[in-house]
């Protein structure tokens, strides 16, 4: 007979006992911190220069909200535009500090070049996170950072 896993144990907590925290914001009353944010819309409405405009922001220390006045990295997951011919010159017209903003890049064990790939590249995306402290990521467009494995067509597995 195979051993049962271990039986999952519910927990209640009261409401009561839960410490209400303020919002951050990261834009002022647009972006909470921390948050997932999507901006959707039809192919050519400026998606892309919006967000990049707000990294640049960022990247200035301008953007109304938690880093006004603190200037802090960006990270970019692009897999449709050229960083040479259109992400970089977009960053540069609205001004970004370039240093703050990484492309993120992915080697696999043999040494091959691959892009980046959620869940499977997590703790190392964990690892670049803390490592540049950085206040924004971008991944554009998010479902092709989504592990080819997952059915993006089933919520319960892109929610995880």
């Amino acid at each position: 007979m195979a051993a049962r896993p271990p039986a999952r144990v519910l927990h209640l907590t009261p409401a009561s006992s839960i410490t209400i925290k303020p919002v951050h914001w990261l834009w002022d009353e647009r972006v909470a911190q921390g948050t997932l944010c999507l901006v959707g819309g039809r192919e050519g409405v400026g998606k892309s220069i919006i967000t990049y405009t707000l990294a640049a922001q960022l990247t200035q220390g301008i953007l109304p909200g938690a880093h006004l006045g603190t200037p802090r990295a960006v990270i970019v997951a692009a897999s449709e535009d050229s960083w040479e011919h259109t992400i970089v010159p977009r960053l540069m017209a609205a001004g970004a500090n370039l240093s703050l903003i990484f492309r993120v890049d992915v080697t696999t064990p043999d040494g091959s070049d691959a892009a980046l790939s959620l869940p499977k590249d997590l703790r190392e995306f964990q690892r670049v996170l803390t490592e540049t402290c950085a206040a924004l990521v971008i991944f554009d467009p998010l479902l092709s950072r989504l592990d080819a494995a997952l059915d993006t067509h089933k919520d319960a597995e892109v929610r995880q």
